[in-house]
């Protein structure tokens, strides 16, 4: 076998081996949420907001929200823009739900007990506050 052949094999080997089939690629964790409804149980109003006209997009494990309004729609907390959240202690608090502090507001608490049917709840109903449906966008 001649040395041609050889760096041939050599070179398709490499090529070969090199090829990325991207299954190491990080997965995005975003999840995008509707903001469906705005109510207030203590004699406040109560707003329906068409699908999609405003679209929280959250990401749980770096802590981040994106709001996106479409259609002119009025901004509810948030403008649009990219924020930071935590989680913080607060009497609020119960289970694996945990109140909501964007750069430095109180917004109410996460509410995720139907998260995995797709309703995610903020709510500041234990102070008299708003609540916040919002369903996953799939």
């Amino acid at each position: 076998m001649n040395l041609g052949y050889v760096l041939l094999y050599l070179w398709v080997g490499l090529n070969i081996s090199s090829c990325n089939n991207n299954d190491n690629i990080a997965q995005d964790d975003t999840t995008s949420f509707t903001l469906r409804l705005k109510t207030n149980p203590f004699g406040g109003a109560s707003t329906e907001y068409p699908s999609e006209a405003i679209i929280w997009k959250i990401n749980f494990d770096k802590q981040r929200i994106e709001v996106i309004l479409k259609d002119d729609s009025t901004p509810v907390y948030l403008e649009q823009g990219t924020y930071s959240y935590q989680l913080i202690d607060h009497p609020c608090n119960y289970g694996e739900n945990q109140f909501l502090r964007v750069d430095n507001q109180d917004i109410g608490l996460m509410i995720l007990d139907d998260l995995a049917s797709g309703t995610l709840i903020i709510t500041g109903e234990c102070y008299d506050g708003d609540r916040l449906t919002f369903q996953k966008i799939e």
